[in-house]
């Protein structure tokens, strides 16, 4: 029971000489978290990205430029006409 109430500070303990260096704790900091699983074989997934169905784009005109738009500067001083 005490020890489960040290856990915390055992675990900072694993992670501060982890990030000192020692391979050792570190090895068990990703086991705990998950991450390193020494005695699994673990392969890579296949992923396979299919793109059946999805319509290719048709040649859009776009006009880049719009008489209507103005330019906007953001950092620009808002002046009150008072």
């Amino acid at each position: 029971m005490l020890l489960d109430l040290e856990s915390p500070a055992i675990l900072r303990g694993v992670a501060r000489k982890a990030r000192q260096g020692r391979v050792d704790a570190a090895r068990l900091a990703l086991e705990l978290n998950g991450r390193h699983s020494p005695h699994t074989d673990i392969t890579p997934a296949k992923v396979n990205i299919v793109f059946g169905g999805i319509p290719r784009p048709q040649d859009v005109q776009v006009e880049l430029e719009d008489p209507n738009v103005v330019d906007v500067d953001p950092d620009a001083e808002i002046e009150d006409d008072e």
